[in-house]
């Protein structure tokens, strides 16, 4: 299998996506430590300058963008001030809303992130707050969903982007593999939903949880596989892609030998968030280009590399992905890459 080349990746450009998802806003708050309060046992904190970004599915629109795609989102919106700036903010870098339904009962998902450090260092994350959505998703906005999904021509690719949030429900998901074959699902759960996937991206402890075992049992190569492709079997995978944080990625496809990579950027981890919108939507836009199963794992393991050197979910840029993919591994049979049980 040859590795990509750098001219190849224009057939990325161009393509059409669609995400469709659970759309959040990440706020980072950066912080200087000052002094312990005198309140309480803790340190107090001088707040020097707050990030907003696209989060959840918006950040895997994000990096379908970067790689040349012309993106859509397909996501219920809150009507308060989080949603509209997520909004702006996705508007801002080419990404489409048109498909977008707005639903004024429901919140906007934010994740607060406070990173701290002395001047000079670089932030570490102190603490994390997450306000959910609230009210579960009414079904007037699951239908017009599906109704945005019915209109006009067809995507090349459709990626679902779950993130437990309440967006994707089964009539949703129905209605984008009737649009689309090239149905990928980065998964919080299989449950409900139809079989039928080109192919689904969890990480191993969704691996673990989907399958109804303990993460443990999965520490070695020939139970990682038994477990893909029963899963893989049971709801009409055809590509699992199953992420293993810093041992790197482990390939699943039907009627192929088992592929795995070891992990690209590993040695200078930096922050993770992120890393799995940006190997879903690498993975899926190369199937949906035609491919090679093997090489479509490679770029999504230098995508996740480079977003792991990065503080914070960021979208991976084409420039520094054509370099990372001429020096990121290569895909080789399972047990070559993985022949020490997970710890």
């Amino acid at each position: 299998m040859a590795r990509i080349a750098a001219g190849a990746l224009e057939r990325l450009s161009g393509l059409q996506a669609w995400v469709l998802g659970d759309a959040l806003l990440d706020r980072y708050v950066f912080a200087q430590p000052e002094r312990l309060s005198r309140e309480a046992p803790l340190p107090v904190f001088l707040e020097r300058s707050v990030e907003e970004r696209p989060g959840g599915a918006a950040n895997a629109a994000l990096n379908l963008s970067a790689l040349g795609a012309r993106v859509e989102l397909v996501a219920p919106l809150g009507a308060d001030p989080e949603g509209r700036r997520l909004g702006e903010l996705l508007e801002e870098r080419g990404v489409g809303l048109a498909r977008c339904a707005l639903v004024p009962e429901r919140r906007t998902a934010l994740k607060t992130r406070v990173l701290a450090a002395e001047p000079g260092r670089t932030p570490v994350q102190v603490l994390r707050l997450d306000r959910p959505q609230g009210a579960p998703l009414p079904a007037a906005a699951e239908a017009a969903l599906v109704r945005r999904l019915a209109r006009g021509p067809a995507p090349d690719l459709i990626l679902v982007s779950d993130y437990g949030l309440g967006a994707v429900g089964p009539q949703s998901v129905a209605a984008a593999r009737r649009r689309c074959p090239a149905l990928v699902l980065d998964p919080r759960r299989l449950a409900g939903l139809a079989p039928g996937f080109l192919a689904a991206t969890p990480n191993l402890p969704e691996l673990a949880q989907l399958c109804g075992l303990d993460l443990a049992e999965l520490g070695h190569p020939a139970a990682l596989e038994a477990a893909a492709q029963a899963l893989a079997q049971q709801h009409g995978i055809e590509h699992l892609l199953v992420t293993l944080g810093n041992r790197g990625m482990a390939l699943f496809s039907s009627g192929r030998a088992a592929l795995a990579v070891p992990a690209s950027g590993a040695e200078r981890v930096v922050d993770a968030s992120g890393a799995g919108d940006a190997a879903a939507a690498g993975f899926g836009l190369c199937l949906a280009a035609g491919f090679e199963p093997g090489q479509a794992m490679e770029l999504a393991n230098a995508a996740a590399g480079l977003v792991v050197l990065e503080l914070g979910a960021a979208p991976v840029e084409r420039g520094g992905l054509l370099a990372a993919l001429q020096r990121c591994p290569r895909a080789r049979p399972l047990a070559a890459v993985l022949g020490e049980p997970a710890r």
